[in-house]
C-alpha cells in the first residue's frame, strides 16, 4: 500500500512467466460452442433477456455455408423472424441462455483445435 502512495513507482508488475503460464491453463471456456437447435427453438427469447453482452440475435434470410458457418442478417422486426443464433466471437460463456432456456435447445459442444505440420 505504502509503494502506491510513491509517484512514478511501478506497483502492478503482473505474473511471473511460471504464474502467467498457470493462469493461462485455467481459461477453457473459449473451447466451448454455443448452439441453438433452430427445430426445438419456441422464440420465446429467454436467453436473449438473460445475456450480459450482445450475442445472441434474432436472424433472417439464413444460409448455411459448406463449412458449416451461419450467415444471416439480423433483425428487429419479429414477423421477419426464421431463427434466433448465439454469436460465438461474442460470446463470453457465461451460460445463463442454457439456464434459462425453457426447452433445452441450447447445447454446448467443446472443441479443440489441433495444428498439423506438413512435412
Amino acid at each position: 500500500m505504502r509503494d502506491r502512495k510513491i509517484k512514478n513507482k511501478e506497483v502492478e508488475t503482473g505474473y511471473s512467466k511460471e504464474k502467467s503460464v498457470v493462469e493461462a491453463k485455467r481459461c477453457y471456456l473459449c473451447h466451448y460452442n454455443f448452439q441453438i437447435d433452430i427445430s426445438r427453438c419456441i422464440y420465446c427469447l429467454a436467453c436473449i433477456d438473460v445475456m450480459p453482452v450482445d450475442c445472441i440475435k434474432m436472424a433472417k434470410n439464413i444460409e448455411v455455408t459448406e463449412d458449416g458457418n451461419l450467415n444471416y442478417i439480423e433483425t428487429k422486426n419479429w414477423s421477419e423472424v426464421e431463427a434466433i443464433t448465439i454469436d460465438n466471437d461474442k460470446c463470453i460463456r457465461c451460460g445463463n441462455c442454457v439456464r434459462a432456456c425453457p426447452v433445452d435447445c441450447i447445447s454446448v459442444s467443446k472443441y479443440k483445435i489441433e495444428t498439423i505440420e506438413e512435412k
